[in-house]
């Protein structure tokens, strides 16, 4: 079994690759379907308010605690 899942996903024009423990994509994939949204869009709700200079997979981590 692979310890991180890696997942990408489009923010503007970039293709971002995000690597995860499975149980935080878990969690995303439950969020978000819980609010009728796709992972993808729940995701780029949560990076929109990322502070300047923190990594998106710490980002996602801390956020997703609060979910």
């Amino acid at each position: 079994m692979q310890y991180l899942q890696k997942r990408s996903i489009k923010r503007g024009e970039l293709l971002t690759s995000i690597k995860l423990e499975r149980q935080f994509f878990d969690r995303i994939d439950a969020a978000a379907a819980a609010t009728g949204q796709r992972w993808t869009d729940l995701v780029r709700a949560i990076l929109r308010e990322k502070p300047q200079g923190q990594s998106n997979a710490s980002w996602l981590r801390v956020s997703l605690l609060e979910i």
